[in-house]
């Protein structure tokens, strides 16, 4: 009896993602903004219904439509966080993070910064450690030495420069300088000369 319930179970999942899919084609041949929770309805459908064999590819696909404009929104990026909170495939994550951040909308670097953090990355992911640079100092007002050293090792990051950018700019101001100076016994020249440095790839 359990083996017939196992096997209507797997049928309606196939017909359920059958159905996402076309949706989907139908929806992304002819999208617009306005569109968006349809959007995020469908591609939540086609990840729970896909096959285990497929959930990673059609993740992708989804990533690739909603990249294809350029920077995303801070709902986008819910979105898309959601969708990797139930995949839950830790070899690919860290890059997918990346993906995420290199690709965020630069007025929205801390809302943006505050889904990524929900996720649980293992391995190493520069995205990551900018999120959560960017979220400890400007949201949590925390670790701003330990933020500091995030914009040291990631200063000349070609891929995620606006997220360096953005991690220098929520910096850069009194209190945190001094801060970092006390902690870390660096004078405020040479601070502001990290910051001076990172403003200057801004500008090219």
């Amino acid at each position: 009896m359990f083996s017939v319930f196992l096997i209507i179970y797997f049928i309606f999942k196939i017909m359920a993602f059958n159905i996402a899919e076309n949706k989907w084609e139908v929806l992304t041949s002819n999208y617009n903004e306005t569109q968006f929770y349809k959007l995020e309805e469908v591609a939540k459908s086609l990840i729970t219904t896909a096959p285990a064999g497929r959930v990673d590819e059609i993740y992708d696909q989804i990533a690739d439509f909603t990249y294809k404009d350029g920077e995303i929104s801070e709902y986008e990026a819910v979105m898309l966080v959601s969708l990797l909170q139930k995949i839950n495939n830790n070899d690919l994550l860290p890059g997918r993070v990346d993906e995420i951040m290199s690709n965020a909308d630069i007025r929205k670097f801390k809302e943006i910064s505050t889904e990524i953090i929900k996720l649980e990355v293992m391995g190493d992911s520069a995205g990551y450690d900018l999120a959560k640079a960017i979220f400890n100092v400007e949201v949590g007002k925390t670790n701003i030495v330990e933020a500091y050293e995030t914009l040291v090792k990631y200063k000349i990051n070609v891929e995620l420069r606006n997220a360096v950018i953005k991690l220098k700019n929520t910096l850069d101001n009194d209190k945190n300088i001094n801060i970092i100076t006390k902690e870390t016994g660096l004078n405020r020249h040479e601070i502001r000369a990290l910051f001076e440095e990172i403003a200057k790839k801004e500008a090219i």
